[in-house]
């Protein structure tokens, strides 16, 4: 599941929020697929489309996508946004071919 559902929502409003967490993953998966050396969550956010989108919804979708093997995380790290450093993450080793254009 990609949304936490932590405010115990239902229906339709539940339904709407599990689509468009799925869809930020999408949106954070096509931003690494254009990255060469990885990034951290900050890098992604700074490249987000929608400005209004949380860095915990950034940070969520990459967990997800670390969860579900599309993404790995590095042991290189960088400063975020905020100051502090951030892991670095890519595209996992065994889904890069299928990444390649």
């Amino acid at each position: 599941m990609s949304y936490f559902n932590t405010t115990n929502e239902a229906g339709t409003l539940l339904k709407k929020h599990e689509i468009k967490a799925k869809s930020q993953e999408q949106v954070a998966l096509n931003i690494f697929r254009k990255s060469k050396n990885g990034l951290t969550a900050s890098e992604v956010f700074r490249q987000w489309p929608d400005r209004n989108t949380p860095l915990t919804s950034v940070r969520r979708a990459i967990s997800n996508l670390l969860n579900d093997r599309f993404l790995e995380r590095t042991y290189f790290k960088r400063k975020g946004i905020y100051g502090r450093t951030e892991f670095v993450y890519t595209i996992y080793t065994g889904q890069q071919k299928l990444f390649q254009s």
